[in-house]
Formats: structure tokens, C-alpha cells, sequence
């Protein structure tokens, strides 16, 4: 459930987000530094802009002179430039910051995942070593068993031999 609060909350974020550049974009238009610096970056943009479209023409048709554009039409366009950097670079955090928590629980599951495994493999030793021991101690009773039954065998061979003599005096 958790999962679904933080998408809501990145998606909270990335809409307050365009207050805050409309915002940044009026003051960016009252600042007088910050003026400067839209309209110049805006003609720059405009001047740009002008001269990768003329150098993609391939018909061959005549090329233009680009105007400079007005201050106010400049302003406009570096605020508007402004707050869209301000927008994406907003929506580009955020989305960064998703990919990490993301990677983090996918790292968390291999890291459970790899504890899991290791967990079985120990039992599996365990259970080796164990069946290594009882493998031994039959081992171990076997051969007792055997000697035991060549003792019998001797026991029995006596017991033989004993009621034999007791029924040969007997006769």
C-alpha cells in the first residue's frame, strides 16, 4: 500500500511543481539581472533555432535573415523556457529518486533471496554431515554385528558340541 502513496506523492510533487515555476517565471520577469539573462538566452535560443531549421533544408530553397526578436516576445520565451526547466527538472528528480528506491527494493530481494539460499545450503550440509555420521555408525554397527554373529556362530558351535557330549554320556 505504501507503494501507491509514494507514486501519489511523486505525482504531488510534479504538480506543485508548476506553481512554483510560474512563480520563478514571474520574478525571473521582475528581476532585473535575471531579465537580462531571459531575453539574451531567449534570442540566442530563437537565433538557434532559426539557423538548425534553414541548415535542414535540402530543397535547396532560398535562406532567410532571422530577426531578432522583441524584448518583450524574448521575455516571454526565456520565462516560458525557464519554468518548463524548472517543471522537468522537478519531474527528472523525482524520477531519479523512484529508480533508486525501486533499485534498492529489487537489491533487498536479491539480498533476502541470497540469505534464503544460503540458509538451504547450510541445512543441506547439515543434512549431509548427519547422513555422513549415521552412514559411519551403521557402518560401525555392521561390523559389530558381524562380530557379534561370528561370536554366536563360536557360542553356538560350543553349545553344540556340549549337548552332544552330554547326550553321548547319556547313552
Amino acid at each position: 500500500m505504501s507503494g501507491i502513496a509514494l507514486k501519489f506523492g511523486a505525482l504531488a510533487v510534479k504538480t506543485l511543481s508548476k506553481p512554483l515555476a510560474n512563480g520563478c517565471k514571474s520574478y525571473a520577469k521582475n528581476n532585473p539581472l535575471l531579465r537580462d539573462y531571459l531575453v539574451a538566452f531567449a534570442r540566442r535560443k530563437h537565433d538557434w533555432n532559426f539557423r538548425l531549421e534553414q541548415g535542414l533544408r535540402a530543397d535547396g530553397s532560398p535562406r532567410y535573415f532571422a530577426g531578432r526578436l522583441s524584448e518583450d516576445k524574448a521575455l516571454a520565451e526565456g520565462a516560458d523556457f525557464l519554468g518548463e526547466a524548472i517543471v522537468f527538472g522537478v519531474a527528472s528528480g523525482v524520477m531519479v529518486w523512484e529508480y533508486r528506491r525501486s533499485s534498492a527494493k529489487d537489491e533487498a530481494a536479491k539480498e533476502k533471496e541470497r540469505r534464503r539460499k544460503a540458509k538451504v545450503k547450510d541445512a543441506l550440509e547439515t543434512i549431509n554431515m548427519s547422513l555422513g555420521d549415521l552412514k559411519d555408525r551403521i557402518a560401525l554397527l555392521e561390523g559389530n554385528q558381524a562380530e557379534v554373529n561370528g561370536k554366536l556362530d563360536d557360542v553356538n558351535t560350543l553349545v553344540q558340541a556340549a549337548l552332544l557330549n552330554v547326550l553321548e554320556k547319556g547313552k
